[in-house]
């Protein structure tokens, strides 16, 4: 004799729903820009050249 037992089964699917579309778009603008330009320079006269310190 065989014994049987139920067993409730849940399964969850997933399908499409909607359905998206994405694009770009590319915008090139032109612009005067002023300021200030700042330039720095270090001083190595006192440093011996080729060694890692």
């Amino acid at each position: 004799m065989t014994l049987h037992a139920e067993r409730p089964v849940t399964e969850s699917e997933a399908v499409p729903v909607e359905r998206v579309r994405l694009g770009k778009e590319t915008v090139t603008e032109e612009r005067e820009v002023s300021g200030e330009v700042r330039k720095e320079e270090i001083d190595t006269s006192g440093l011996e050249h080729g060694r890692n310190r």
